[in-house]
């Protein structure tokens, strides 16, 4: 009997010198991971939470750009690292539920390997033409490529990336066949579209709004569910005619499966409340990112969503890379 007491009073002392532990959170450094190179959208919005969470909390936060293999380097070394908080990652769409399904053996398992603490921000694809494309409007579009098939030009990032995926997925929608051309990176799109030799390309906001308010392209429409701040009179894809197609890439923070919950849920509260303040939300909609902001679960249910999604249309198209 004493030692049945003992041994209860011995196990609630562990819990509460944990749940002090935790209470104390941060008591030292945070290393927070960034799975591309320095300089990049998922670089600054990194290091604006850095900033902040330093600030407010008198602990470091390392910003430690970890680039590599699409992101799957920096992702599972956040699946090895300890679950105390002191380990995060900023991640995104590719790496979270795009990633897996390129390859025969999946490095992990975002639904299962994972806490994610919480989506950060989207960023939406914009389906742009050279100024000079008589082209203005996705219906004129969309009936030029329906009267001569396999002509139309559509550039994108490589395949198996988001971009091209959304390629994919638009095309799939809008019952339209399409000349898909994936490119190493954006420069070289730019300069086949300006220069003729590309008909349109499917980009982010943040490369694209510059261009589009300095009269350089001109777009026909954007794959969120509702029109952005930045491009009011950029219809959405189901407003323009294509219905059902939607593909929004985002921006997250990730940490270790087992974190405790008190921690995961301080880091949410927190950086939730940074994003709600004006001068965040103004540097950050400038970039051409919305605002999210989620809760852990709403993350967690979006991720297991896109997750089947992504499966479907990459076992679909047979992308798999080694």
């Amino acid at each position: 009997m004493i030692k049945r007491i003992a041994k209860a009073a011995f196990s609630m002392l562990l819990l509460a010198a944990a749940s002090a532990a935790h209470a104390a959170y941060p008591e030292k450094p945070i290393n927070l991971y960034v799975p591309f190179t320095p300089g990049g959208t998922s670089d600054i919005i990194a290091r604006m939470i850095a900033e902040h969470l330093g600030k407010v909390w008198g602990q470091t936060v390392v910003v430690q750009s970890k680039p590599g293999a699409g992101g799957t380097i920096a992702t599972t070394q956040l699946m090895r690292a300890e679950p105390d908080g002191y380990t995060l990652l900023l991640t995104s769409s590719g790496t979270a539920v795009i990633n897996p399904h390129l390859y025969r053996k999946p490095p992990y398992d975002s639904n299962t390997d994972f806490i994610h603490v919480m989506l950060l921000a989207d960023l939406p694809f914009v389906l742009v033409v050279d100024q000079k494309n008589p082209i203005s409007t996705l219906a004129e579009y969309l009936t030029k490529a329906k009267a001569k098939p396999g002509t139309v030009t559509l550039g994108s990032a490589g395949i198996g990336s988001h971009q091209y995926l959304a390629a994919q997925q638009f095309v799939a929608a809008a019952h339209i066949n399409a000349n898909l051309i994936p490119y190493k990176g954006t420069p070289q799109q730019q300069v086949d579209l300006y220069g003729g030799t590309l008909d349109s390309m499917m980009d982010n906001t943040v490369t694209e709004i510059p261009l589009i308010k300095k009269g350089t392209v001109k777009p026909l429409a954007i794959t969120s569910a509702k029109r952005i701040p930045q491009l009011p009179d950029v219809p959405t894809f189901g407003e323009a005619g294509v219905k059902g197609f939607e593909s929004t890439p985002w921006y997250g923070l990730a940490a270790p499966k087992g974190t405790p919950p008190d921690v995961v849920s301080k880091l949410q509260a927190e950086i939730a409340k940074f994003l709600s303040e004006p001068e965040t939300r103004k540097k950050l909609e400038d970039l051409g990112m919305v605002l999210v902001a989620s809760t852990t679960a709403d993350a967690r249910q979006r991720i297991e969503a896109e997750n089947k999604q992504f499966n479907d249309i990459i076992t679909r198209l047979g992308i798999e890379l080694q």
